[in-house]
């Protein structure tokens, strides 16, 4: 629509990304982040990120934190480390189906 118009009629929205984000462990946490398939590689799970890094400095929180699947095939780890952040440490988890 034109500067100044509103539709008319039913407007359908679509969330194709989101992110939940607190404090914990000392510092500002992503708790979950993620992009619809159709969405990804189009700088939506950036902006969230980078979104999330400014609010938390603007509470004063300095560090941020998440965690992540190492094995994650979306490219997650890549968008990670893009933005700055860097593996801090691992866990491995054993699995035995009985």
């Amino acid at each position: 629509p034109d500067a100044g118009e509103l539709p008319v009629g039913p407007v359908f929205a679509q969330v194709v990304a989101a992110a939940v984000n607190a404090i914990r462990f000392g510092g500002g946490f992503v708790g979950t982040i993620g992009t619809l398939k159709p969405w990804r590689g189009r700088g939506i799970g950036r902006a969230l990120l980078l979104t999330a890094f400014g609010e938390f400095y603007r509470r004063g929180e300095t560090r941020v934190t998440l965690a992540v699947d190492a094995g994650n095939e979306t490219g997650a780890t890549h968008l990670y480390e893009s933005v700055g952040m860097r593996a801090v440490w691992q866990a491995d988890a054993y699995e035995k189906h009985v």
